[in-house]
């Protein structure tokens, strides 16, 4: 099986096979291997004319997990810098008061 959720295998496989018409497509999405592990992973396809398609599927589980990491950190500094600010506004507030 390709995709880890079959249900998400029938929208993903029709949607991205329809994007090939105007070229190359790509997706990103958990995968099963067959050992029944998951992994997240890009899939490419790219159109052979009428002979079919090339697919090709790449590990990216460590990428993916940097990313979503940086996003957390991200969301984490945002919220630092939300309080930094009301506290700095509530101090100069008292100042010029």
């Amino acid at each position: 099986m390709l995709f880890a959720d079959p249900g998400e295998m029938e929208v993903t496989v029709g949607s991205v096979l329809s994007e090939t018409a105007d070229g190359p497509a790509e997706t990103q999405h958990w995968h099963r291997k067959a050992d029944g592990s998951v992994f997240w992973a890009t899939l490419s396809l790219s159109p052979l004319g009428d002979e079919g398609f090339v697919a090709v599927s790449q590990d990216t589980t460590e990428k993916h997990q940097y990313d979503k990491m940086l996003e957390r950190q991200n969301d984490r500094l945002k919220e630092f810098t939300d309080i930094l600010a009301h506290d700095l506004k509530s101090a100069l507030s008292v100042i010029s008061s």
